[in-house]
């Protein structure tokens, strides 16, 4: 069963929104892939300086280092790859960041997260989840899993969360939970106004949102914790 909605970009619209983005049913999914374009190139070498007396003219330096690619390929001036999990950005270094932020402003106030790398998916086509598992291959394993939406870094499943919370049923299988909410008992995918966090327990059915991996990258092995995008 599909969500009708991203249930993360539902979560940051607040519940003002809530009800009109997924409760309703009209909210749509993520964008499409779009691929990205070229790296920034990098600047020009300078030109040799002039010969002293009785010395050789030296060669200018070489040309600089181009951008850091944000996302989509674009020459980005980033503090940090759109890309990875870290502190708020500035919508001025990169489009899609841009983009990302008109929807969810937390982005470019608050922090970089996992909210922020599905709704840059939707909002402008970057997926950073290219490389990652699918959500059946990393948790199908859960007790009453039914995936409602795999998005760009996060999954989105009802699961039976009488017993084991969401955090522990994502660490357990290397990735880090980002929530759980309350869903609907005769529609566990369609989600109730009510998020209880990571630790509660005693919802049935609830919908655990967990990351598609650890940060970017694949899950961690067992014995390891994925805990801000990093196994430790």
């Amino acid at each position: 069963m599909k969500a009708t909605c991203s249930v993360l970009v539902g979560l940051a619209l607040g519940a003002a929104l809530w009800s009109q983005a997924c409760s309703s049913g009209s909210g749509t999914a993520g964008g499409s892939t779009s691929s990205g374009g070229s790296a920034g190139a990098g600047a020009s070498g300078g030109n040799g300086g002039t010969a002293g007396a009785g010395a050789a003219p030296t060669g200018g330096t070489g040309g600089g280092s181009g951008g850091t690619a944000g996302a989509g390929g674009v020459a980005s001036s980033c503090v940090h790859d759109p890309c990875d999990l870290g502190m708020a950005l500035d919508p001025l270094c990169d489009p899609c960041v841009a983009q990302t932020c008109a929807v969810n402003p937390s982005c470019c106030a608050d922090a970089w997260n996992y909210v922020c790398m599905d709704t840059m998916q939707s909002a402008c086509g970057s997926d950073c989840g290219q490389a990652l598992p699918t959500c059946d291959t990393l948790y199908s394993s859960v007790q009453g899993y039914t995936l409602c939406e795999q998005a760009a870094t996060t999954c989105s499943f009802a699961f039976l969360n009488v017993l084991q919370s969401c955090s522990d049923t994502c660490t357990k299988l290397g990735g880090e939970c980002i929530t759980s909410v309350a869903s609907v008992p005769l529609n566990s995918c369609q989600l109730a106004q009510e998020e209880f966090g990571c630790a509660h327990t005693g919802l049935s059915p609830a919908v655990c949102i967990c990351s598609r991996g650890c940060g970017v990258g694949p899950a961690c092995a067992e014995g390891h914790t994925c805990a801000n995008g990093h196994c430790i």
